[in-house]
């Protein structure tokens, strides 16, 4: 399966885990999808699942892991800018 269905699946779980509140089994799904994101460089998916990794951990109240998901997120969206000007 290529990298970005692959991603949107494990997404797609994700969210429905997320929906139902559950909330490791969508944060195992998120994580999964931003692996597959990096590793096939795609950017739009991977700033998203940073920050989708980052409610997740901010709906478990988890706020210092919810800053740093968030802080990745914006740290891919700058790396992937400047990779892609």
């Amino acid at each position: 399966m290529a990298p970005r269905r692959r991603a949107r699946a494990f997404a797609a779980s994700a969210l429905v885990a997320f929906r139902e509140s559950r909330l490791d089994d969508a944060r195992a799904d998120y994580k999964r999808a931003l692996d597959v994101a990096i590793e096939g460089d795609l950017a739009d998916l991977a700033v998203s699942m940073a920050m989708n990794l980052g409610a997740v951990a901010h709906q478990s109240a988890e706020l210092g892991d919810a800053l740093r998901a968030y802080g990745r997120g914006l740290s891919l969206a700058r790396a992937f800018s400047t990779e892609h000007v």
